[in-house]
């Protein structure tokens, strides 16, 4: 059986890829499209925060395109990814990437900031606060000025 290699991201980052806007991550020496097999968990005009339970999206990676990833991208094996019901205090999280909001987009080039951090789950009287649930959204707590980038 061949292992199937995958890109997760979060789907309300590829509400707006179509024809003209694609997702991209850094290559061996530049910036590349992403390349698979795409799927999503939900659709746009389905998915509210408070509502939906799920916010994912992923590619199925051929070979010849992981072969181009930069060294420090390490693709996903299908077999090491799994789903919680439910989030437990202490959890641990961490976010990594390239936020379009920060981004420069000029006419024939782009640049954004690498962006990173990693949190914990809060305890429920957050939940409760903000009128999250637990069994449908994953919050997470940190604290910016003690956020490490290895």
């Amino acid at each position: 059986m061949s292992l199937i290699l995958v890109l997760l991201t979060a789907a309300h980052v590829t509400d707006h890829l179509d024809g003209h806007h694609f997702l991209f991550i850094p290559g061996e020496d530049r910036i590349i499209q992403v390349e698979g097999g795409f799927a999503q968990l939900g659709r746009a005009a389905e998915r509210d925060e408070k509502a939906s339970s799920l916010d994912v999206a992923y590619y199925h990676l051929e070979r010849s395109f992981v072969k181009r990833l930069s060294n420090c991208y390490h693709p996903i094996a299908k077999s090491g990814i799994g789903m919680l019901d439910q989030t437990l205090n202490g959890d641990l999280y961490s976010l990594a990437g390239y936020p379009t909001a920060t981004s420069i987009v000029e006419s024939d080039s782009c640049a954004a900031e690498f962006f990173a951090m990693t949190g914990a789950v809060p305890h429920d009287r957050f939940y409760r606060k903000l009128g999250y649930r637990r069994d449908m959204h994953v919050l997470t707590q940190f604290n910016i000025r003690r956020n490490v980038m290895l």
